[in-house]
Order: structure tokens, then C-alpha cells, then sequence
């Protein structure tokens, strides 16, 4: 006799929204409330596109793979590091256990170490390793087929090929796009939103390079100053939340500004901030 039975369901939210949700309540919720642990189910879901039904979620386990909710209970500086080390153990073992090579095989660790390009291939995913592929795969493309190493610029124009070819095929007429549930923006206004944002950072690296914003934090960096990330009014967040689902911005942190108002930071996808010559990061403090 089995001891339990177990269901592994990947990619649930990438059907439509009334599909989840007849699926959850006819099939999912009734087999979760009385099989007594004998069918068990494993589903990766998309943040924004998770229905419950009649699931006590009390009495569930659910993993947050998405990198704010995973590590934001830990300082910024520890939030990235565990991240790129998230990062690089991926990307080594991986390595190890498919190929039987090193690091150094694929990557050109003369002038950028293994952290650094860990460093990029988190800034350019957010760890997503989907997306982590993705970036390989172009990767693969123009310099491991080739017999050549890559480098930190093979990267960041993987980067940019995957947001031109993947991520931007969102406001695709043809394209099926992932919405967050409850959605009440199109597609057309999203992008918009999403013009709105590049627009405004655009205007904010005129005003670092013209040295009409005079802090000191941006004297280091006037003439390429960093300009990929923004705040934003966690009242506001679900207007963002179509955008996040689909790689456009990702959620990075939450802080408390100079008036003591709580916001929350995004950051652009690399590869769009790559397109827009948009420099992906933040100045550091003590930069003078």
C-alpha cells in the first residue's frame, strides 16, 4: 500500500485565471481538506496569481522563492549577499555537476573574479533561475559556442537580449500575458506606466549630470550617475504589480524616507535599464 501520494504541479499560474481557479476548487482544495496527508501537492505559482479556494492556508507550507520575500527580513547589505551567494552556489554546482568543469572553464576570470560575475548574474536575474538560463543561453550564443569565454559585457548584452526578446513581448498584441489577479489596467496602460518610470528616471540622471541635484552622494558619479532604481507608495504597489509579475521592475527594498513616510524601492530590469543607457545600481554613501 503507498504511504502517500504526491502531485508536483510547475507553472500553475501560466493558465488562465478561471482555470486556476475551477481547477483549485473542484480538484485541489477538495483533495487537500480530506485526504489526511496521504495526496499531497507541490505548486510553484506566481506571486500576484495565487488562488486558495477553500484551502486553510494556516495548515500549508508556503516558500517564498521571490529574492524580496526571501531575504527581506535581513538588512540591505545581508539581503544582497546572501542573494549573490545564492547566486554563485547555483551557478558552481550546477557547472560541477553537468559539465565536470570549473568556473574558469566558461567564464574569463582575468580581470573579473567569480563574487563579480555572481555580483552581475544576480543583478541581471534578481535570481530568478529562469532567468539565470536565459542569460546563459544567450550567453551560449555569441561566446561558449563560439569556444570563446565570457565576459561581464557577454552578460550584460544577454541581459539585454532576453528583456528585448522575452520580457518586452508582454505588450505584444499576439503575446498571452500574465496579469496579476484582479488586474484592472491594460496592457496599453502598463506600458504607459512603465514609459512613465523610464521617462522619470531619464529626467533624474539630466538633473545628477547637470548638477542640479548638488548632494554630495552623486559628486562621484555625475557624469554616468545610477539611475535604475525608484520609490514608491506601498498604497500605490498594485499598479506595479503586473509589471513585477511579468520582470519589468522587482521589488527591492523597504525604507522609511527623509519625511519619515514608509516606501517601497524598485528597481528597473537590466536589461531594460542597458536599452535606456540607464547605469543599473546605487551610488555608495560615501561617495565624495
Amino acid at each position: 500500500m503507498l504511504p502517500s501520494l504526491w502531485f508536483f504541479l510547475d507553472d500553475f499560474s501560466e493558465v488562465g485565471e478561471k482555470t486556476i481557479k475551477n481547477f483549485v476548487n473542484v480538484v485541489l482544495s477538495p483533495l487537500n481538506n480530506w485526504a489526511n496527508d496521504f495526496i499531497c501537492f507541490k505548486v510553484a505559482a506566481y506571486p500576484n496569481r495565487v488562488y486558495y479556494g477553500d484551502i486553510d492556508v494556516g495548515k500549508i507550507d508556503i516558500v517564498d522563492l521571490d529574492f524580496y520575500n526571501l531575504y527581506s527580513r535581513y538588512d540591505k547589505s545581508t539581503m544582497e549577499s546572501l542573494s549573490v551567494d545564492f547566486t554563485k552556489r547555483l551557478l558552481q554546482q550546477r557547472i560541477s555537476g553537468f559539465c565536470r568543469k570549473d568556473f574558469s572553464e566558461y567564464f574569463d576570470i582575468s580581470s573579473t573574479s567569480i563574487d563579480e560575475y555572481c555580483d552581475l548574474i544576480f543583478k541581471t536575474s534578481m535570481n530568478v533561475p529562469r532567468i539565470v538560463g536565459y542569460i546563459l543561453y544567450y550567453c551560449h550564443q555569441t561566446h561558449t559556442s563560439l569556444g570563446r569565454k565570457n565576459t561581464r559585457q557577454a552578460i550584460e548584452v544577454a541581459a539585454e537580449n532576453y528583456y528585448e526578446k522575452v520580457v518586452s513581448k508582454f505588450f505584444d498584441i499576439a503575446t498571452h500575458s500574465l496579469m496579476s489577479f484582479s488586474e484592472k489596467v491594460s496592457e496599453l496602460q502598463q506600458k504607459e506606466l512603465l514609459d512613465l518610470v523610464v521617462s522619470k528616471l531619464k529626467s533624474v540622471k539630466r538633473q545628477i549630470s547637470s548638477g542640479e541635484f548638488s548632494g554630495l552622494i552623486y559628486n562621484k558619479e555625475r557624469t554616468n550617475p545610477y539611475c535604475s532604481h525608484f520609490h514608491f507608495q506601498p498604497n500605490l504597489e498594485h499598479f506595479l504589480r503586473t509589471l513585477e509579475l511579468n520582470f519589468f521592475v522587482t521589488k527591492y527594498n523597504e525604507m522609511v524616507n527623509k519625511k519619515g513616510v514608509k516606501v517601497s524601492i524598485y528597481g528597473l530590469n537590466y536589461g531594460l535599464s542597458k536599452s535606456q543607457n540607464l547605469r543599473w545600481g546605487r551610488p555608495r554613501r560615501n561617495a565624495v
